[in-house]
């Protein structure tokens, strides 16, 4: 007993525009592509990237003096020559002075013509600097 040969071949040896041709190859198909692993990998990153920004908002949001307002109250854990600015609740008894108005300058004699200023503070972060004017807590 003989096994018949596959559809294609048979359509070829009867047809006689088709005899001498030879039969098409078997195509393989191609591999599925894994998308579990893609979309794992697609929301770890995204994941990844929220809690990283989450994290520098927070950090920029909190208690960093470029993100003092007026109003707001800051310590300053260091000295005169090397500040060490932190933003702090008003009521806390580490408050020292109270954010009168800020700019976007680096130069800390805009603060001279801020009434109730008596003191500033200068930060300058690639290019960028502001400066804070402080008054009495």
């Amino acid at each position: 007993m003989t096994t018949p040969p596959p559809a294609y071949e048979a359509e070829y040896e009867s047809n006689p525009y088709l005899a001498d041709a030879e039969p098409p190859a078997a195509v393989e198909e191609a591999p599925k592509p894994k998308s579990g692993l893609l979309k794992q990998s697609l929301v770890f990153l995204g994941v990844g990237a929220l809690v990283l920004g989450g994290l520098l908002w927070a950090s920029l949001s909190s208690n960093d003096p470029t993100a003092a307002r007026a109003g707001d109250c800051v310590q300053n854990a260091g000295t005169d020559a090397a500040p060490d600015v932190t933003v702090v609740d008003c009521a806390s008894s580490a408050a020292q002075y109270k954010v009168i108005k800020t700019f976007q300058s680096s130069d800390m004699n805009v603060c001279k013509d801020v009434p109730g200023s008596e003191a500033a503070y200068v930060q300058t972060q690639g290019g960028y600097g502001f400066v804070l004017c402080l008054g009495q807590k």
